[in-house]
């Protein structure tokens, strides 16, 4: 902040200042010789006038870019002339002092805004330090529009001389920008003021390059590579383990380490070719495979895996059936992905739980499903109505084929006519003398070329007409394709097999309809079809009523209900989440079919009554832990065992030859049960039980 002498005013100025390289910074452009021909301007300007300053600065920033706001944000902005402007509009500031226009803008479009939304909208002075025109006369907003006009022009020739020198550079072989990963910059080179800079191989990440390249080729799959680089601890170009597909494929297809230099779409050979990974014929071999790899994940994943996504829907909610696979029995299914009527799939509304409409859970195999619609398709295509249809469709085509050319033929033969006129209006036109020789030869001979062009339309025209018969032979002969089905299926890819479907009948709906499952193909040019399929039977859903089985669970449940535990202490006393305690809750009321647990309690009482000593014994019933050595089945047993020989989770589970969330799950219930809440707890315990003897 700077003052001059006392005044009954004071002007409150924001400076700008603003440089683009560092070339610049060092010669023309520096902050500090912008700040002091600024406040020299200001002092002779205003010497009797006490004011204070406050500066904004874009350093190393284009003027070509522009200010970011509320109402139309911007990723690239520049932040000082940005705040700049909001004071303005602030009224924290009085006037704006800066070097030159070309600091404001150096766009035509930008300036126009700055001018007529912030200093005339808001009658804010700009003193220039170069320029001594005045923006808020009509004289000064002239100037200020030719100086916008100049500085764009600049900025457009310093653009194509930069487009030029990268073009120049990438011809001699020198790459643009920091090394990509695999080089660095020579160390060993003595750079001169003109002497362009020479990259070399990196060679602790020329290893991982090669890796890379020779897996991928060998068919790694390229998640599998980013999995071997995070392991191995190795760091990505951008540092850290941020290694990603996209990262690996971008090292891969970079053409420097082929030897070669990119600037827009061409590749130039690169001065340094001998050092290369691999020769460009690699290269080439290189892309393909990433190509076919890339066509290939998009095809076999979405379409030779699962033929019906995105045709296939659910009948009950209308989602899209997804396709997934069964680890445990290797088998494709389609299945619905809306939550299952039952679960824990409830919204609160005033307070209160209320149910949401959700699916009866549709799950079938995908080899099952795809088999049938194929034969339901392959019957439609070989039935009578769909021939019959498919004949009348090729009669249409060729009428409307034929009135086309017939349409078209005739408006040749006009325009025959028009050009026959012609010719004896210019030779009408010769004889009075209106046109001379010269332009006479010229127009007949435009006309004569004219005339040419049209007689050979008109003989295509005449010979597509009179070949009706050859091109109906063709099509008869895609209808006998059509009648051989299976042939054409089978002859056909995945992607057009998926398409026809589509065409067929987008939307096919599989719904459930009590023990049954239901497929409906609704087709544009038949009636629907439906196919049934026995389902899996939900025998606890059959007859809900005070004898439907209930699972242990949910007696245990009702027996705490009947007790008066809530069931956020039910949660904590099985330790298991809230949301898994209300599906309990909403499985009991759709088995018994009641509304409450109130109703379920009455319900079953005689059921409960019978159960509460068996549900203790085993530990699904009674909150508090208990002491009882028979609560440890052998297998917990078992675990409790290797627990004292102070193994680990991961040692357990292949001592045992079990998964680690197997093992873990029951080292939790070991806890549970002994009372404890660690290892050393539940540990002390045995001992005191005699379990560990």
């Amino acid at each position: 902040m700077e003052s001059a002498p006392e005044a009954d005013r004071i002007l409150r100025v924001g400076l700008y200042i603003r440089y683009s390289t560092q070339e610049q910074k060092i010669n023309s452009y520096s902050a500090e010789m912008q700040r002091d021909q600024c406040m020299q301007k200001l002092h002779r300007e205003h010497p009797d006038t006490h004011y204070t300053v406050r500066t904004f600065e874009d350093l190393g920033i284009s003027g070509s870019i522009g200010v970011s706001s509320a109402a139309s944000p911007a990723k690239q902005h520049r932040q000082g002339l940005t705040e700049l402007l909001n004071g303005i509009a602030d009224g924290e500031l009085d006037m704006v002092l800066v070097y030159s226009q070309d600091r404001l803008a150096r766009d035509e479009f930008l300036w126009h805004y700055m001018n007529t939304a912030i200093f005339q909208r808001y009658q804010i002075p700009v003193l220039f330090a170069r320029e001594t025109h005045d923006i808020l006369t009509e004289e000064g907003q002239m100037i200020s529009s030719i100086h916008a006009l100049v500085a764009a022009l600049e900025r457009r020739k310093i653009s194509r001389n930069v487009s030029a020198a990268a073009e120049r550079r990438a011809q001699e072989g020198y790459s643009g920008g920091p090394p990509p990963y695999g080089w660095k910059w020579d160390p060993q080179q003595n750079k001169g003021p003109r002497e362009r800079r020479r990259i070399v191989r990196d060679e602790a990440q020329g290893v991982v390059v090669v890796e890379m390249k020779e897996r991928y080729m060998a068919g790694w799959p390229t998640a599998e590579i980013v999995r071997d680089l995070h392991r191995r601890g190795i760091e990505s170009p951008r540092g850290g383990l941020h290694w990603n597909t996209d990262g690996v494929l971008k090292v891969m297809k970079n053409p420097v380490n082929a030897g070669l230099v990119r600037h827009r779409q061409e590749l130039y050979q690169g001065q340094h070719t001998p050092l290369r990974y691999w020769p460009p014929e690699d290269r080439e071999l290189l892309l393909q495979r990433i190509s076919e790899r890339a066509d290939r994940s998009l095809s076999v994943r979405n379409v030779e895996r699962f033929l019906l996504s995105g045709v296939l829907f659910c009948g009950h909610c209308g989602r899209r059936l997804t396709g997934s696979t069964d680890s445990r029995r290797d088998q494709r299914m389609y299945g619905c992905p809306a939550p299952r009527t039952g679960g824990n799939n409830r919204v609160r509304r005033n307070g209160e739980f209320a149910e949401v409409r959700t699916c009866p859970g549709l799950h079938r195999s995908a080899d099952e499903l795809e088999a049938t619609v194929v034969e339901a398709v392959s019957g439609l295509a070989r039935s009578a109505v769909v021939q019959s249809a498919a004949a009348q469709k090729v009669e249409d085509a060729l009428d409307q084929k034929d009135a086309q050319i017939s349409a078209e033929l005739s408006s040749v033969q006009k325009d025959l006519q028009q050009v026959e006129q012609g010719f004896s209006r210019l030779f009408g036109l010769l004889d009075k003398g209106a046109i001379t020789e010269d332009e006479f030869s010229l127009e007949n001979e435009r006309r004569r070329d004219q005339k040419k062009a049209l007689v050979q339309r008109q003989e295509q025209l005449s010979g597509h007409l009179s070949q009706r018969r050859t091109r109906k032979a063709e099509l008869e002969r895609a209808l006998a394709l059509l009648r051989d089905f299976d042939g054409l299926w089978e002859s056909m890819p995945p992607g057009e097999q998926k398409e026809m479907l589509r065409q067929i009948d987008p939307h096919m709906t599989l719904r459930r309809e009590d023990n049954y499952l239901i497929l409906t193909i609704a087709p544009a040019f038949a009636e629907p079809i439906s196919i049934t399929f026995v389902a899996r039977p939900r025998k606890h859903l059959q007859n809900p009523g005070p004898d439907a089985h209930l699972t242990p669970r949910q007696l245990a449940l009702l027996c705490c209900w009947e007790d008066g535990d809530s069931l956020q202490d039910m949660a904590h006393a099985w330790d298991i989440s809230i949301g898994t305690v209300r599906w309990v809750v909403a499985a009991v009321r759709e088995r018994l079919g009641v509304k409450d647990l109130d109703e379920a309690v009455e319900l079953v009482k005689d059921r409960l009554d019978k159960c509460r000593n068996t549900l203790s014994i085993k530990g699904r019933y009674n909150k508090r832990p208990v002491s009882d050595p028979t609560i440890l089945s052998e297998v917990l047993l078992a675990v409790l065992r290797l627990l004292a020989e102070g193994k680990r989770c991961v040692e357990i589970a292949k001592t045992l030859g079990k998964d680690k969330s197997t093992i873990s799950r029951q080292i939790r219930q070991v806890y549970y049960r002994l009372g404890a809440e660690n290892r050393e707890a539940a540990l002390s315990r045995a001992r005191e039980l005699g379990l560990l003897s």
